[in-house]
């Protein structure tokens, strides 16, 4: 059977600001939908992929529907979800047979809904696509049933269908890497936006899957606290092939806790060594799983930098977040990443559970404190899947509407702070932060490489809105 494996259509002003989102925009390249499209071409159905990321939803019906695909699979987060449905419009009444499933985040969190909200999905993911979407194309070719197949929910004779939960996928190293070629001359376009990478184009490799911990804001899809990981000999074959077969020049590992099992990082850090792997990479890391010797050995073997979610100043909201971690701890690592020559991306919340404006300003205080290569300041969101989604009712409003489920708006304010200070603090955050001589200086030192040069240019727009417009960071 023919098969597609499709993004919606988005845009980076459906996702950031409409005066910050110039200085993000980017393309990463769809890594989960890319491991599906894999499996599928391994079990010998023809696949493509259609990004909305670069392509309109019309060029998207147009594709399939010439093509004549007979499933199509969409990956859809909460904002994707208004765009998702357009789509499997769209697609029904150029392809009225096509059997249209999603999955990612917002449809294991809501499966059901997704299936009352658009008739003309069929089936929804409710677990990692790999092996399930193999299985239902394998269902509607006439070898099994639907019902068979563990962790979807489809449309049966007598209504709709839940056949329960399905285990993550243990064996990572069994999987095919991602389907890359699918992207062809897109690769080119493979970045992160200006400041977040070294040397382009940038390949999104996922090392492992889950996470020990359980913030109030994270989705997680296993049961219970695990993280799954490939083997470090995988990981360097697929570095090899990013860089050897499709001529990637930088690594983004996508693992929630890069560093949560020692040894492994360390064997890691060896097995690129000994594949003669000589590109940049940047991790993301907990500052409860990383020590100085760890940062020193990562970083000879090529990293450059990592990206802790520190989020708060205040120790109480950290507590309220669920990060267990002390401010002392940060602090102590910030440090020793600082030593290590590592440059460190620090993201910040306003709008926790319990926090007032004073504690938004003692964050701000923090980050310049910490003093990171770069820092940003969001907005809590409770998406659904998450604790915050589940139980933020208790502890202010929340917003529900997918379309403005993201770190942008104030999807969700405390009752300890209103909408207003919430904005307020973002907008002296990133004034107080971006602009100071030392930041500056150190930016401008930098200079010399054309992607800092794309940055500061990039950065230097949003300075306007930052200082006169009142309501930049006002979604509606």
């Amino acid at each position: 059977m023919k098969c597609a494996i499709v993004v919606p259509q988005w845009r980076t002003e459906d996702v950031f600001l409409a005066a910050f989102a110039r200085s993000m925009a980017s393309y990463q390249e769809p890594s989960g939908p890319l491991y599906v499209a894999a499996s599928l071409l391994r079990a010998g159905h023809p696949t493509v992929l259609a990004d909305g990321a670069l392509r309109t939803n019309e060029e998207i019906v147009r594709q399939l529907g010439e093509r004549g695909v007979g499933f199509v699979g969409m990956s859809v987060c909460a904002p994707l979800w208004p765009s998702a449905k357009k789509l499997a419009r769209d697609l029904k009444r150029v392809l009225p047979d096509v059997v249209l499933a999603v999955g990612g985040p917002w449809a294991i969190s809501v499966p059901r809904q997704c299936l009352d909200e658009c008739p003309e999905m069929d089936v929804v993911f409710t677990c990692e696509g790999e092996h399930a979407s193999v299985e239902v194309v394998a269902a509607l070719e006439g070898e099994g049933d639907l019902s068979g197949i563990q962790g979807i929910v489809f449309r049966g004779e007598d209504g709709i269908v839940d056949t329960g939960y399905r285990e993550p996928i243990e064996d990572l190293d069994a999987l095919p890497f991602p389907a890359r070629h699918l992207l062809g001359d897109d690769i080119q376009r493979c970045t992160l936006p200006p400041g977040g990478y070294q040397a382009a184009p940038v390949a999104h490799l996922i090392g492992s899957r889950g996470c020990t911990n359980r913030c109030i804001y994270c989705f997680h899809l296993e049961h219970e606290p695990t993280i799954r990981y490939r083997s470090p000999e995988s990981i360097a074959d697929e570095v090899v092939e990013c860089v050897d077969r499709y001529g990637f020049r930088e690594i983004r590992f996508l693992d929630d806790n890069f560093t949560g099992d020692r040894e492994r990082v360390f064997a890691i850090c060896d097995a690129l060594e000994a594949r003669g792997v000589d590109v940049p990479w940047y991790v993301s890391s907990r500052v409860d799983t990383v020590d100085a010797e760890m940062l020193r050995r990562m970083r000879r073997a090529g990293c450059w930098a990592v990206l802790y979610g520190i989020e708060t100043g205040v120790q109480k909201n950290l507590e309220m977040l669920g990060k267990n971690v002390t401010l002392d701890q940060i602090r102590e690592v910030v440090a020793a990443t600082h030593r290590a020559g590592i440059k460190m991306f620090l993201p910040f919340m306003f709008g926790i559970p319990g926090e007032t404006f004073e504690e938004g300003l003692k964050t701000i205080d923090f980050a310049i404190e910490l003093d990171p290569y770069y820092a940003n300041f969001n907005t809590l969101a409770p998406f659904p899947g998450t604790w915050l989604w589940d139980h933020g009712d208790e502890y202010g409003r929340i917003e529900r509407d997918p379309a403005h489920l993201h770190f942008q708006g104030c999807a969700f304010v405390p009752h300890t702070m209103s909408e207003d200070e919430i904005l307020r603090l973002r907008q002296i955050a990133f004034r107080k932060f971006y602009t100071r001589p030392k930041f500056v200086a150190r930016w401008l030192k930098g200079a010399g490489n054309r992607h800092t040069l794309m940055a500061l240019a990039r950065g230097a727009s949003s300075m306007v809105p930052l200082w006169f417009d009142r309501d930049a960071f006002r979604t509606r």
